[in-house]
């Protein structure tokens, strides 16, 4: 026989053989396998709509307490009303037990509660109500005659009752859809329908419990069930589980003969692919016996190539013992020397110009690679653009999570760095006026990693203003995305720097650094945004380095002093906490605000000094007006810094014992972004210092990204409502909504809700209307020095006495 027809026969062997039991076997076991996989996927779809019916059950309780209970408080309630929208309130009422009269009612909709529950309904709700629990109520009749489910708790002698549309339910149930006919059924605790893709079954309330899975449901029980289905005259099979603590129902059914239909299906796919896999060891068969014959003329064709430079490649390997044993050693000794070689120049190469972690290239292939391409740019009289990129918060990610989930951040973030700069560029055929694209950058964009958390972007072709204001826009808006970290997801931002060449550097080293300038100061002015390089940076960055030249100096010179400026309760009438500002008595400049000093020092060790001395002095002088004013705060500003490091919470602790003050009457104020920034130490601090009976304080809350969640976890007192806020109160009718809802969420966590930066008596006026008692600005006092704020202390002190006596009003609080 000749060689190649042995090898065809034998190709045809070896792949007709398993290919035949592949087919065999799956044709006894598809169904079976089908029905497997129908219970496993029928199971999770189930729990994970019982889950989501879950979260909706306790988003309904929660949302149903705090009303009813603002409700009977007598609370004023605007602001649930989108909540109660969503959740697909009709209304909620409260009315008394007895007579069934609507005493107070909060509806969302134009469907309000009736001035009386009718006389049925009372006596229905009286028995299903708990004291101080919530019950629900089997689908009903609602008062238009469609599907409505009832909550009801009894509050003393009052009702309080919900009214629930089913348009969530039948919302998630049509969400679920495949197959011909597989669907989702969602049941109430008496198993009468909630969803279901008849919509008249809905209408009526119709009871599946004569169906074998529902009724297993009604008594709690979880599984998978075939069952014959009169309605749809087929056999099912059905995942089914229950809705813990409220009995709600869930049932995934499909047809078997759909799942019948995919087994005959897979097995002509087995038929197919045994006759594809016989047509592919025919033609494998071919090419290898032709292969055989050149083996030898490969070995010698690919070392001359090797020999006239080019580049390195294996050949195909011969594995077959018909093949002399010499040659195929020769062959592999070949490909093993090749591959070697390969590898070393691979390895060199990436440790000379690629970054480990995200597979980019480094800082030194970076600088080449830029340099190369100023040089042709120059040439040819174009622009240039370099991104300097910090990511915001990294630090925060890499402490909280470690570094392994750090580093897949930092892949992660380059994965979309470079899915961005590879949609850059003008669309082909567009037209102006015709949605082309009017970003004129080159597409071989160079990106780099250059350290840490540092990257780096070379635009070529950037030619107007308006096309790099784009670019950093861009590079922002893909930031808003969360990451996900295995179980982890977290949200980070940038801060980005741009420099222009030629206008800011004509070379790699001038460029980089002036790009980084700008980042530096987009990072110092809030973080999360962009700079253009200008010559204002660069004195800006030299006057703060001045700074932190001259602030040991003024340590050791005592050039700074405190001023105080007092936060007032217009409920009670009292002075309740003189709020700490430090001052710098500079030489040259005159005072210095804390903006024209703290800044340039805050990420450095100096920062920690003065925090120091600012809190020596703030705890002398409390200790001086405790003597007249035994229930006055201090409040102390806490730098990042302070957070960032546990064993300081100790220096804080100890600095408060040698001031024999009492803990209770001092107040640390921390922004809500240094919280947020370094979350894991900060959290300990915070916990420590209150531990110890110190009162924590968030400053310029709504300023940031004012997450209650998260600030509910932490020992807070006090929350300062930001300026930014204060100042729209007057001239934006959303501002004082948001305002009240910061205040009742503030009254929530037990903490005390101070607005900052009053400086009118309209804006104290709206204040308090919407709830807010503490106040805090410009309208009671400016800072003022030691001396100044013990003299407005005696004035307001006599003038509060007075009003207490009915001896004068007090119009103002100065």
């Amino acid at each position: 026989m000749r060689l190649r027809y042995a090898l065809i026969s034998l190709f045809l062997v070896l792949t007709a053989v398993p290919l035949t039991v592949f087919w065999i076997w799956p044709h006894s076991q598809v169904l079976e396998s089908e029905l497997d996989d129908a219970r496993d996927d029928h199971m999770l779809l189930a729990r994970n709509l019982s889950a989501a019916l879950q979260r909706y059950h306790l988003d309904v309780l929660t949302a149903f307490n705090l009303v009813t209970t603002n409700l009977i408080k007598g609370r004023q309630i605007e602001q649930p009303q989108d909540l109660l929208l969503n959740l697909s309130f009709r209304h909620i009422c409260v009315a008394e037990e007895i007579t069934g009269k609507v005493i107070e009612e909060v509806s969302p909709t134009a469907l309000p509660c009736p001035a009386k529950v009718p006389e049925s309904r009372l006596s229905r709700f009286a028995k299903m109500a708990r004291e101080n629990q919530v019950t629900f109520s089997e689908v009903l009749e609602g008062p238009d005659h469609d599907p409505v489910i009832y909550l009801v708790r009894r509050i003393g002698p009052l009702l309080a009752i919900g009214a629930l549309h089913t348009d969530y339910f039948i919302r998630l149930g049509k969400a679920i859809s495949f197959g011909g006919r597989g669907h989702a059924a969602i049941i109430d605790h008496q198993g009468n329908v909630l969803a279901h893709p008849h919509d008249d079954w809905v209408r009526t309330r119709h009871s599946l419990t004569s169906l074998p899975p529902v009724a297993r449901m009604v008594n709690g029980e979880t599984g998978v069930q075939t069952f014959y289905s009169p309605a749809l005259e087929s056999d099912m099979i059905a995942a089914f589980t229950v809705v813990p603590h409220v009995g709600w129902g869930v049932m995934i059914p499909r047809p078997i003969a759909e799942l019948r239909e995919k087994a005959n299906e897979a097995e002509i796919s087995a038929i197919t692919v045994l006759l594809f896999g016989v047509l592919i060891a025919l033609a494998c068969a071919w090419i290898v016996s032709i292969l055989f014959a050149r083996p030898l003329e490969l070995v010698s064709q690919a070392a001359d190539n090797i020999a006239l430079g080019d580049e390195l490649k294996l050949i195909p390997e011969i594995e077959s013992h018909l093949v002399p044993i010499e040659f195929r050693r020769a062959q592999s000794s070949y490909n093993a020397m090749i591959q070697r070689l390969h590898d070393n120049m691979t390895r060199i190469n990436k440790l000379a110009y690629e970054d480990r972690v995200t597979g980019l290239p480094n800082r030194a292939r970076f600088r080449e690679r830029v340099t190369e391409r100023l040089r042709e740019l120059q040439y040819e009289g174009r622009a240039a653009l370099i991104l300097f990129i910090d990511l915001d918060g990294f630090k925060a990610v890499n402490d909280r999570y470690g570094h392994d989930l750090g580093d897949e951040l930092l892949r992660c973030f380059s994965i979309r760095l470079q899915a961005l700069f590879s949609q850059l560029g003008p669309a082909p055929n567009s037209k102006e006026g015709e949605g082309a694209r009017q970003i004129q950058v080159a597409r071989s964009c160079l990106l780099a990693r250059l350290g840490g958390d540092e990257f780096a972007v070379f635009v070529a072709g950037a030619e107007r203003d308006g096309d790099a204001e784009t670019i950093a826009k861009a590079l922002l808006r893909i930031m808003r995305e969360p990451f996900s970290l295995g179980r982890h997801v977290t949200t980070i931002g940038v801060s980005v720097g741009l420099a222009r060449a030629p206008n800011d550097g004509d070379n790699y080293e001038t460029l980089i650094r002036r790009a980084d300038m700008a980042m530096y100061e987009a990072k110092r002015s809030g973080k999360n945004s962009f700079r253009f390089y200008d010559r204002s940076i660069e004195v800006t960055l030299n006057q703060s380095e001045q700074r932190r030249r001259e602030l040991p100096h003024a340590l050791l010179l005592n050039q700074f002093e405190l001023h105080y400026q007092p936060r007032f309760d217009v409920s009670s009438r009292q002075v309740r906490c003189m709020e700490a500002l430090i001052r710098w008595n500079h030489p040259k400049e005159g005072q210095l605000m804390p903006d024209q000093f703290l800044p340039a020092i805050e990420s450095t060790d100096a920062i920690v000094s003065v925090d120091h001395w600012v809190l020596r002095k703030a705890l002398a002088q409390l200790a001086l007006w405790s003597r007249d004013y035994p229930d006055l705060t201090v409040s102390v500003n806490m730098s990042a810094r302070q957070l960032t490091d546990t064993a300081l919470a100790d220096d804080v602790i100890e600095l408060i014992r040698d001031a024999h003050v009492d803990p209770a009457k001092v107040e640390l104020e921390v922004t809500e972004h240094a919280v947020l920034d370094n979350e894991s130490t900060a959290r300990e601090v915070i916990r420590r210092l209150h531990q110890f009976g110190l009162k924590i304080a968030i400053d310029d809350f709504g300023q940031g990204y004012s997450n209650f969640a998260r600030f509910a976890e932490l020992p807070v007192d006090v929350i300062k409502i930001d300026r930014s806020l204060i100042s729209k109160l007057t001239v934006d009718q959303r501002i004082p909504k948001i305002v009240r809802t910061l205040i009742t969420m503030a009254d929530g966590l037990d903490c005390t809700a101070v607005a900052e930066g009053i400086e009118t008596l309209e804006e104290m006026t709206v204040l308090s209307k919407i709830g807010c008692t503490e106040f805090q600005g410009y309208l009671f006092s400016k800072p003022l020095d030691a001396r100044d704020a013990g003299a407005w202390l005696a004035r307001v002190s006599t003038t509060i006495e007075a009003i207490k006596h009915n001896r004068v009003a007090l119009l103002h609080p100065m």
